[in-house]
This record gives structure tokens, C-alpha cells and sequence, in this order.
């Protein structure tokens, strides 16, 4: 057990819950969502084929609380927001989900994290927040941004890595 959730049946919900995705169908939601305006760069798979393993928002949290990036402190170019939002993108491959892109907002000065998460309508991106300072882990929406499109997430200009 690492940080309270069981690896293995992580992994198993994982493999359950996972939702293959076109990269026109990521496209598709990205047009769609508050960050339509920022420069998507799709670096998996083909227009046709299905790369994009993506999980619904409970099992983030799983994933999230199963990293432990809530345990990490902030420090100054070290461990500061582009750092958390790479440890967590680097980390979720290894999970074999790769339906998570690295945002780099530079108009809102702030780096996170795009996720595309399955829905009865089809994919949707929802946006997490890595670098906080005290989340609780256990609470289903602590790492969920809830103001896409303001301030640190202002979405105007930037690039988005999946």
C-alpha cells in the first residue's frame, strides 16, 4: 500500500474503468473546453487510432492520492507548479494512463494539468491542480479546478503536451 490506496486494485480499477480515445476525439473536447484557445499538442497515436487511456474523476483521485503529491512542499524552482504537474504526468504513464496533458498557461503564469475524462457524451476535459498546499486527499474534489478560464487558469495563450 503506498499512501492508503493498494496498488494492485488500483491498478485493476484502472484497467476496468479505462476509456480508449481517438486523437480526434481529444480534439474534439479540447474545442470544447475552457481552454480551447491554448495550443494543444497531441504526441500519442494517429487521427483513427485509439491511444488515449483515460479514467473517470474518482479514479483520479485515486491516482492522485496514490502518488502522494500531497506530502511534497512548495519550493522555489525547485518543487514549484511546472515541477508538480510533471511528476504527476511522468507518474500516471507508468499507471498506463496517458489521457493527461501538461499545461504550461503562460498567461496565467502557472502550470497544471488537463485530463480527459469519459462521460455518457463522450469525452470532456476537466483540469487538475497538482501544487497545493494542503489538499485533502481523501476529499473527491480537493485537486479539481473549479475556475477554468480565471486568474492562474486564464487558458488565453499557452500549450497543452498529451
Amino acid at each position: 500500500m503506498a499512501n492508503g490506496i493498494d496498488v494492485r486494485k488500483l491498478r485493476r480499477e484502472i484497467a476496468r474503468e479505462t476509456v480508449r480515445v481517438s486523437r480526434a476525439r481529444l480534439m474534439a473536447a479540447w474545442d470544447r473546453s475552457p481552454a480551447h484557445r491554448l495550443t494543444i499538442e497531441p504526441l500519442d497515436g494517429n487521427q483513427d487510432g485509439d491511444a488515449y487511456r483515460c479514467v473517470p474523476p474518482a479514479t483520479w483521485n485515486r491516482i492522485l492520492q496514490h502518488l502522494g503529491i500531497h506530502k511534497l512542499s512548495y519550493e522555489s524552482d525547485i518543487r514549484d507548479c511546472d515541477d508538480f504537474a510533471k511528476l504527476v504526468w511522468a507518474q500516471t504513464a507508468l499507471l498506463r494512463v496517458n489521457g493527461v496533458g501538461l499545461v504550461v498557461d503562460y498567461s496565467g503564469g502557472h502550470a497544471y494539468l488537463a485530463v480527459v475524462v469519459p462521460t455518457c457524451d463522450g469525452p470532456v476535459i476537466l483540469f487538475v491542480e497538482p501544487q497545493r498546499d494542503d489538499p485533502d486527499p481523501a476529499s473527491p474534489n480537493s485537486w479539481w479546478v473549479r475556475t477554468p478560464g480565471a486568474g492562474a487558469y486564464n487558458m488565453d495563450f499557452g500549450r497543452a503536451l498529451f
